[in-house]
């Protein structure tokens, strides 16, 4: 593409990308907790990260119950985020050297973990690499890199013809990505020194700005809608107050409504589910059309959304503390619990 610096990074034989994993930008619901659940793309196996080894390590299960098997095997750091790259049978993570390394880099073994993990960001000593997310079409990871310090953060995508690319972003690069749009054509980005909200086009490096907040309100989340038409935001007041706002893209008509404890605001891939997340980390799942509430037996703190949408997967914690992952099929309205998850 011609407006993408390409590095000239061989990356040894990386797989290629075929993601539809419900994945956002940073934080995205299922992280916020630590577990990141995928499923593999046959839907055979949910994928987590649990901590009974001592650290955080990659398990998976089968969707039909049984024992858990550990991926990874790591005893130095926990893994920071995990995903399952349908198509190629990998699993994509981060990491650092100790767990109180914050230089990370990312790496990617077999879903079922034969072999070593190989380091697909292959950076020098202090540069943190940050996965972002997945395009929703599973055709590229974004990831960024603190190579100077955290206000100037270099923005990279690894893509389906095995190469990294390097983003050239605007505001010299002194910005925040807060989101991308379906057809991994555009990232919407925020330039902290005024807040506004700019569609960034990732081909052109053209930038169209959709809205400035007033100097009193700062802008918490901001994501498009599945169709890519609608900009949904949350953005604190002057009072310290938590409102939902949300315009079409270009038409300059925010709405605005009081979001009480929401703090985190997403969808599925397919945007056929619609997640809210609240202050005490708990999730509500809805339909999107609807806003009907999903039947689920417990209330989720993490979620992952199956290739199709016909399978949830998601972490609950009862009173005693004791967190179970459970599998929830949308068409049966059944309910199979996984695992304990520590």
């Amino acid at each position: 593409m011609r407006s993408l610096r390409f590095l000239v990074f061989s990356i040894f034989f990386l797989p290629r990308i075929a993601s539809a994993q419900f994945w956002a930008a940073l934080p995205p619901v299922g992280a916020n907790s630590g577990y990141d659940i995928s499923f593999s793309q046959d839907e055979k196996f949910v994928y987590y990260l649990s901590s009974e080894s001592g650290i955080a390590n990659i398990f998976r299960v089968s969707v039909k119950g049984g024992a858990p098997q550990q991926i990874t095997k790591f005893a130095d750091a926990p893994v920071i985020r995990a995903m399952h790259m349908l198509g190629r049978g990998y699993v994509v993570f981060m990491k650092g050297n100790t767990p109180s390394d914050s230089d990370y880099h990312i790496y990617r073994i077999a879903d079922d973990g034969t072999g070593d993990a190989l380091d697909i960001t292959p950076s020098g000593p202090g540069v943190k690499s940050t996965i972002i997310g997945a395009s929703y079409n599973g055709q590229f990871i974004y990831y960024t890199e603190n190579k100077e310090n955290l206000a100037k953060i270099d923005c990279y995508r690894y893509d389906n013809n095995q190469n990294i690319s390097q983003l050239d972003l605007p505001n010299d690069k002194d910005y925040q990505v807060m989101a991308w749009s379906r057809d991994h054509s555009n990232l919407l980005v925020k330039d902290p020194a005024d807040q506004s909200l700019s569609l960034f086009d990732v081909e052109t490096t053209e930038r169209k700005l959709l809205l400035t907040p007033n100097g009193s309100e700062s802008i918490t989340e901001a994501l498009l809608s599945p169709d890519n038409h609608e900009l949904i935001l949350l953005k604190r007041t002057a009072s310290g107050s938590i409102e939902m706002a949300h315009e079409a893209v270009g038409s300059n008509a925010l709405t605005s409504e009081p979001a009480g404890d929401i703090t985190h605001l997403d969808f599925s891939p397919n945007g056929k589910y619609r997640f809210q997340q609240h202050a005490d980390g708990t999730i509500a799942v809805q339909t999107t059309a609807t806003k009907e509430a999903l039947p689920l037996t417990a209330t989720p703190i993490a979620i992952g959304i199956a290739p199709r949408e016909n399978l949830i997967a998601y972490v609950s914690k009862n009173a005693d503390g004791v967190k179970k992952l459970s599998l929830y099929n949308v068409e049966k309205k059944t309910t199979l619990e996984l695992a304990t998850i520590k």
